[in-house]
């Protein structure tokens, strides 16, 4: 068998390099010719843990890469679309999978053999069955189940653990409308044994994905809103107070030893500066926005969105609230991707705070480990100064906030200690110890 991957960014290249490093075949399609040959050269135009080794040791082997998508789709049998659905004005734009369609579905028609195009870019509910069922058999004038297969197989990666996370999944969903399809898709993971697979309709599998990224969302947002009650409740205690919900035995189980063991879950039951990257913002919008289409009123939805957009001003009125106004202030910010081991940016909310900074008048000084090249080119109007060593914006300025959890963060302490004992902390990611500092304020703290 051989697979052709239509979209080579986050999800594309991720789903390709480690389809072949499983044995599998590829063919990858990317019409953008810089980022095609940069991936040609074995570097991958975004950062994910181990993702440029195993393109390297795969690269024309398992894994060769085109800029046609018509030599690709002959010669393979499965096809995965996965090509970029941006936002606009809160709707999914679906042009580009119906570009990546018109030269996937005109190939298929004229080698006339039967052909599985799997949807793995994220589409709206509904989307696979109605549009896309509609622009082939209209435009085409074939039936998708006899003539093409046409499946929703969504992705669940994690950026920061996506190769981990293709390579040994927890579930895999397959939506199909044909056996032949559906039995295709099944021979393509049998390489995946045991991960589970659940079989369900097209629009289920789209629903499964929104719905599984909106609740994550949903625990943030509520983590986000229980912390700022507690921070008008002087003596409330936001860790102790989530401590004390992780010991519901239904959500953690007591083992004999007395110890609890805890699901991966509660890592979204933090409170923080709010969620960010590609993922959650847009998918909770386009769902509302899809409810919303259908007659459906998302309370819960736009509620999640609401607490989030306004976390990285709450932030700030920490900040203020304990050290006063930042106004010709030095003021560090500490993490600009939206989470660590990541060099995305999209949708941070570290980047909100750095724009309020500003516009309250604030020195603003910048570190991360991986996302100054991302920021600069974003804020480029801006004038922000960035730093190479975490050491040295300690040393420039009089309040850091830390927005982002990175590894070489949790030494900290340490470091302010033998720079500026006296710095201002804002820790808006609640994961330092208060007592290794002199000045030290965190979400969920009282500050009235």
């Amino acid at each position: 068998m051989i697979l052709s991957v239509v979209g080579l960014g986050y999800v594309g290249l991720t789903t390709a390099v480690c389809f072949a490093q499983k044995g599998i075949k590829v063919i990858g399609v990317e019409k953008d010719l810089s980022k095609l040959e940069k991936i040609r050269s074995g570097e991958p135009s975004f950062h994910e843990e181990g993702l440029a080794k195993l393109l390297q040791d795969n690269l024309d082997k398992n894994f060769h890469v085109s800029d046609s998508v018509r030599d690709a789709v002959k010669n393979s049998q499965i096809t995965l679309v996965c090509v970029g659905t941006p936002t606009v004005k809160h709707k999914i734009d679906l042009s580009g999978v119906l570009g990546a369609l018109q030269e996937i579905v005109s190939e298929v028609c004229a080698s006339k053999k039967f052909h599985v195009v799997v949807i793995k870019s994220t589409v709206v509910p509904g989307s696979t069955d109605s549009v896309f069922r509609e622009f082939i058999e209209q435009e085409f004038n074939i039936t998708v189940g006899k003539d093409i297969g046409l499946c929703v197989n969504p992705e669940f990666l994690r950026e920061g653990s996506a190769v981990q996370d293709f390579l040994e999944p927890d579930r895999i969903i397959i939506g199909s409308s044909d056996k032949n399809s559906e039995n295709a898709l099944v021979k393509l993971y049998e390489v995946f044994k045991p991960a589970p697979i659940l079989f369900v309709s097209n629009t289920t599998a789209e629903l499964i994905k929104y719905t599984s990224n909106s609740f994550f969302a949903t625990l943030i947002s509520f983590s986000n809103e229980i912390s700022n009650i507690a921070e008008h409740l002087p003596g409330a205690e936001i860790n102790t107070v989530l401590e004390g919900l992780f010991m519901d035995r239904r959500i953690t189980r007591l083992q004999k030893n007395g110890n609890f063991e805890r699901p991966d879950l509660i890592s979204y039951i933090r409170p923080g500066i709010g969620f960010g990257g590609s993922c959650f913002p847009k998918d909770v919008r386009a769902l509302a926005s899809c409810a919303e289409a259908i007659g459906v009123n998302p309370k819960l939805l736009k509620s999640v969105l609401e607490v989030n957009d306004y976390q990285p001003q709450n932030v700030l009125s920490i900040g203020e609230g304990a050290f006063g106004q930042f106004r010709d202030k030095s003021v560090g910010v500490l993490g600009l991707s939206f989470k660590s081991n990541s060099d995305d940016i999209r949708e941070s909310k570290s980047i909100n705070l750095v724009e309020l900074l500003l516009a309250k008048g604030a020195n603003v000084y910048a570190y991360d480990p991986m996302a100054i090249p991302n920021t600069k080119e974003l804020l480029r109007d801006y004038h922000i100064k960035y730093f190479e060593k975490l050491a040295d914006v300690i040393s420039m300025c009089e309040t850091v906030f830390v927005c982002v959890d990175w590894k070489e963060f949790h030494q900290l302490d340490e470091l302010v200690a033998s720079i500026k004992p006296e710095l201002n902390i804002v820790d808006a990611k609640l994961f330092l110890n208060r007592n290794k500092f002199q000045n030290y304020i965190a979400v969920g703290d009282s500050h009235f």
